[in-house]
């Protein structure tokens, strides 16, 4: 029996996706903005059901997002969320500012 190997595809979430994007928009947030880019298109969605896993969307169809990236991008958007919440003290944020990243998906 042979490993089937799936074609995969990186996106990088760069500062400028960081510094245009919303936080807690799901369709323009940094990761959105990547995937924008990356596929040439503006139907995109991200979002995270039930605070238990992230969906990515582009074109109606969902992303299979490499396991070992999910947790990346969880903790990304996590922090970017976050970085405009003025509740939490700016000593927090000055250490956990959102950083470019990538990721890689298997190709729709």
């Amino acid at each position: 029996m042979t490993d089937i190997e799936v074609p995969r595809t990186k996106v990088e979430v760069t500062q400028e996706d960081i510094d245009k994007g919303v936080p807690e928009d799901c369709e323009h947030c940094a990761v959105a903005l990547a995937l924008k880019r990356k596929y040439k298109t503006d139907d995109v969605k991200v979002y995270i059901p039930d605070n238990d896993y992230v969906s990515l969307r582009v074109n109606g169809k969902d992303l299979n997002i490499r396991s070992n990236h999910e947790n990346d991008i969880l903790d990304f958007i996590d922090v970017f969320d976050k970085q405009y919440n003025y509740t939490t003290t700016e000593e927090y944020y000055n250490r956990q500012k959102p950083k470019p990243f990538n990721f890689e998906v298997n190709v729709i």
